[in-house]
């Protein structure tokens, strides 16, 4: 079975591949769902922080 992006987002959460819709219809179909991204520490975990340390999740 091949892989397969449905939706992908840009640095200004701009889509850049597929849709909302593709994803919507993937989960309906009970698709594999992986999630991957990535963001600074200081923007999304502690906001007060300089740490500029960049954090890389992937939820398979």
């Amino acid at each position: 079975m091949s892989w397969e992006c449905v939706l992908e987002y840009d640095d200004a959460k701009r889509v850049t591949a597929g849709s909302q819709e593709s994803l919507t219809k993937a989960i309906r179909r009970a698709a594999d769902l992986s999630i991957y991204t990535e963001f600074h520490h200081g923007e999304h975990i502690d906001s007060e922080s300089n740490d500029n340390q960049l954090v890389r999740w992937f939820v398979r």
